[in-house]
């Protein structure tokens, strides 16, 4: 389970969404009281973090079967202001192919459920992603790994006939996005970002993989654990088969 991605900065590393300056709450004279004195505004609650957000199942690794009903979970803590999220919006990626999308209600709990109508798709890279927003404009979001979609009359996706790099979605992209892959035979890979430095900035993938269609999600976070700032990375596939050895490059764009 990847943890959550968060978009934003906080300061002294950035700017404080507009909402979230506006609940700063300064004081502001109002209309003098007769013989008493001024009234002030109470100020409202800063709300400095992002909604938490993880997307519990599909998490990654499970096979499902066209046409099942398969219920779809997440979670978003937004406890720092003691209200819901404003906006929440669930997505199913094939790649960069969109399955399914949902505007979901906030639920104060936290906890969600969305029972989902499994397409007649076969797929080996379908990602559950979930994005958050609070009602200060921070926004949260989570990507499981990638998980299995059987179908039931659709052919299995056929082979790849070489080694492929990306699609990359979304792209540009804020917080995180998914690096889809093509082998067209089993290999040994390594998936990593970098920096326009080189600097290696996150590893997605590692060891051995079948032949077939993969994907990663990477949380736009660096080495540190802290957001990476905006800017151009690429994603480098490293490729050590028994016939080959690849090295395929796309070019990642994070703005906030």
């Amino acid at each position: 389970m990847l943890t959550a991605m968060i978009r934003g900065i906080s300061p002294p590393y950035g700017v404080l969404p507009a909402a979230a300056l506006l609940a700063l709450g300064l004081a502001a004279a109002g209309p003098a009281a007769a013989a008493t004195g001024s009234a002030v505004s109470a100020p409202d609650t800063l709300d400095s973090r992002p909604p938490l957000v993880a997307a519990l199942s599909p998490a990654g690794g499970e096979t499902l079967q066209a046409a099942d009903q398969e219920t779809l979970r997440w979670s978003v803590d937004e406890s720092s202001w003691g209200a819901a999220p404003a906006a929440i919006t669930v997505t199913v990626f094939d790649g960069a192919e969109v399955l399914a999308q949902a505007l979901v209600p906030p639920d104060p709990d936290g906890t969600y459920a969305w029972v989902w109508t499994v397409p007649d798709q076969a797929t080996t890279a379908a990602v559950l992603a979930v994005e958050a927003t609070d009602r200060f404009g921070w926004i949260g979001a989570d990507q499981g790994e990638a998980f299995t979609i059987e179908g039931s009359s659709t052919p299995a996706p056929p082979t790849p006939t070489v080694d492929r790099l990306g699609p990359v979605h979304p792209n540009p992209f804020n917080p995180g996005t998914t690096v889809a892959f093509n082998l067209r035979a089993a290999a040994e890979i390594r998936l990593t970002v970098f920096d326009v430095r080189g600097r290696e900035m996150a590893t997605l993938a590692q060891g051995d993989r079948p032949a077939g269609r993969h994907a990663a999600a990477w949380d736009g976070r660096g080495p540190d654990g802290r957001a990476a700032p905006s800017g151009t990375y690429f994603a480098r596939l490293s490729v050590r088969g028994a016939d080959r050895r690849d090295e395929l490059t796309a070019r990642l764009t994070l703005v906030k």
